[in-house]
């Protein structure tokens, strides 16, 4: 199967991460409890990049509503949209009650779905994985409001 669609451009940024301590809970899909790491990654890769039909069905959901589920509910944190950077890593992030699944994969083109060997899933007690990211959201801010401000006509030193 030949995954020729262009790739939805999304950012990881300091908003990024400010919309997603903003919407804690709602990175929800009726498939992230019951089906493994590896099946929601190749169906993510398939659903979003990959031709086939409407009528397909993964992780059980019809192929379309896969790919609305996983925009919808802002399920893919990476790639983040840069090409430059862009090594084929992927980051699905999950809310499922009172913890958050992160599935971490790199694809390694249109012949594999994701690398197995690179697949990560993780699952953490919610408030902890939300406490690092409001960690380094406040971090970073502090450290942007402390650091020297150029108005626009001053050159960069």
């Amino acid at each position: 199967m030949a995954c020729g669609r262009q790739r939805r451009r999304c950012c990881v940024s300091f908003d990024t991460v400010q919309r997603r301590l903003e919407n804690r809970g709602t990175h929800t899909a009726p498939f992230a409890a019951e089906f493994s790491g590896a099946e929601i990654a190749s169906a993510t890769r398939d659903a979003l990049y990959c031709e086939g039909s409407d009528d397909d069905t993964l992780c059980g959901i019809p192929r379309l509503r896969f790919a609305e589920i996983i925009y919808s509910g802002d399920i893919l944190w990476a790639p983040d949209g840069d090409e430059d950077l862009d090594d084929g890593s992927y980051v699905l992030q999950f809310d499922i009650g009172d913890d958050a699944r992160l599935i971490a994969f790199r694809s390694t083109g249109a012949e594999r779905l994701h690398d197995v060997g690179t697949l990560s899933d993780l699952r953490i007690p919610a408030d902890e994985f939300y406490r690092v990211l409001r960690e380094w959201r406040d971090g970073f801010e502090a450290r942007w409001r402390d650091m020297p401000k150029l108005s626009v006509d001053q050159e960069v030193p």
